[in-house]
């Protein structure tokens, strides 16, 4: 009988493969991204309890602490005098022995030195014995001189810290988890940008003649993240994007456009940060595609916007993990290599997009903004969404799409330093 050729896996059912590792790799990382929203939830409703917590540890260890040094004066104390008497006698036989005293002038002078040093000890000892005393007092309401006494409130004392720390175990593995689960989504994005998510469906990528070009401001402090070499000359004027004219008080809210700063087409994304570090710093990203890729998104912006704030992995990428965003850099095989694979992954999240019918005319003008100020444009909240205006986009002509310099978001007159010509915004809500 003829021995049957092994069936060869069709490209179709390779994107097929690869559409399946990816929607689960989507999915564990949105259960990741619930689980931690709850975590975080649960410990900010009960931060004042966690700091209660931790100042009543802090609290039962200056209790220990002046406990042990009550019970262990006597040997101290008695160490000193001891050191100090040593001294004293030392220099007593220098004064009245055989030797030349001028000789031994100098030997007495540093004796004399280190006998007013053991003084100094002995008395500030002396005055940490009383405060402790006092500490204990306030504590316990009763003068505690006798060791029982002391071994007695000791003990108190270790058993009311063991409880606190028992009390405290839920909110400490609560933070243990966080950290787990902020490790593993990392390693998720790790495992696009090195490829392991391709080769789990099959897929070696040969071609490496994609591009990308990326620049970080801001986040957790005023200074730039990371900057590629194309955003060289970007670098030096970061400080524009310090603005956050564009993003409310206390929210995560994203903002976002394509701009074209220095020469440099780019999708811009913004959002307010670290909000607990006196209201949060603004982050920037400006990322710059090869023309292959625009290509591949129809020459709209805002469907590129889409791919990434659509897909939970890339957001985070983008938005939170923005110095793992590989760039290309001469001769660095590594780096090129992540840029295909980070390039695959976002072209294969582009979806047709359909058109919006029945564009108004006042916002194809503002889109076509000649003028050198930035126009502006209020929209409905149900708007100010990448997909509503990829569709915008998809209504007007390549030509028109590849000149298209828009943001969503109010961003006043720094957009004339962010290269953006034309601002659409939902108004703040009272």
């Amino acid at each position: 009988m003829e021995k049957q050729k092994p069936k060869l896996t069709s490209e179709t059912e390779i994107k097929k493969d690869f559409e399946q590792v990816k929607a689960q790799m989507r999915e564990e990382f949105l259960q990741l991204e619930e689980e931690q929203i709850n975590i975080e939830i649960e410990l900010n409703e009960n931060q004042e309890e966690i700091k209660q917590i931790r100042r009543e540890h802090s609290r039962l260890d200056s209790l220990l602490w002046n406990i042990k040094l009550i019970i262990n004066y006597p040997d101290k104390e008695q160490g000193l005098k001891k050191e100090k008497t040593d001294l004293s006698k030392r220099k007593s036989d220098l004064q009245t022995g055989f030797m030349n005293k001028r000789r031994n002038r100098w030997e007495i002078e540093r004796l004399e030195e280190e006998i007013e040093t053991k003084e100094g000890e002995r008395k500030s000892l002396v005055d940490s014995l009383n405060h402790a005393k006092r500490i204990i007092f306030e504590h316990t309401g009763d003068a505690v001189d006798q060791n029982s006494d002391l071994i007695r409130v000791k003990s108190e004392i270790e058993r009311a810290k063991e409880a606190n720390l028992q009390h405290n175990e839920r909110f400490n593995a609560l933070y243990n988890r966080n950290k787990e689960i902020q490790e593993r989504k990392i390693k998720l994005v790790w495992e696009v940008l090195n490829g392991e998510a391709l080769r789990a469906a099959g897929i070696n990528l040969e071609d490496t003649s994609h591009t990308l070009e990326v620049f970080g401001y801001g986040g957790s402090r005023w200074e730039t993240q990371f900057c590629s070499d194309a955003y060289k000359e970007v670098d030096k004027i970061g400080s524009v994007f310090e603005s956050m004219q564009d993003l409310p008080p206390k929210q995560e809210n994203i903002t976002f456009g394509i701009c074209e700063i220095k020469g440099i087409k780019s999708i811009i994304l913004r959002q307010r940060q670290t909000l607990d570090d006196r209201g949060g710093y603004s982050y920037t990203l400006l990322a710059s595609f090869d023309d292959n890729l625009w290509e591949k998104f129809d020459w709209n912006g805002m469907s590129i916007i889409k791919a990434i704030l659509n897909d939970p992995i890339m957001k985070f990428l983008f938005l939170k993990c923005g110095p793992y965003i590989p760039w290309v850099l001469h001769g660095n095989e590594v780096l090129i290599k992540r840029v295909t694979n980070l390039i695959f992954w976002l072209e294969s999240n582009f979806r047709e997009i359909i058109p919006l019918e029945n564009v108004a005319a006042g916002t194809i003008e503002n889109i076509e903004n000649p003028e050198k100020e930035p126009t502006t444009k209020e929209i409905p909240p149900e708007e100010a969404n990448p997909e509503h205006w990829a569709r915008v986009l998809a209504a007007l002509p390549e030509s028109v799409r590849k000149k298209v310099r828009i943001f969503i978001g109010n961003a006043g007159r720094n957009a004339l330093d962010w290269g953006v010509k034309t601002m659409f915004f939902s108004p703040k809500r009272s």
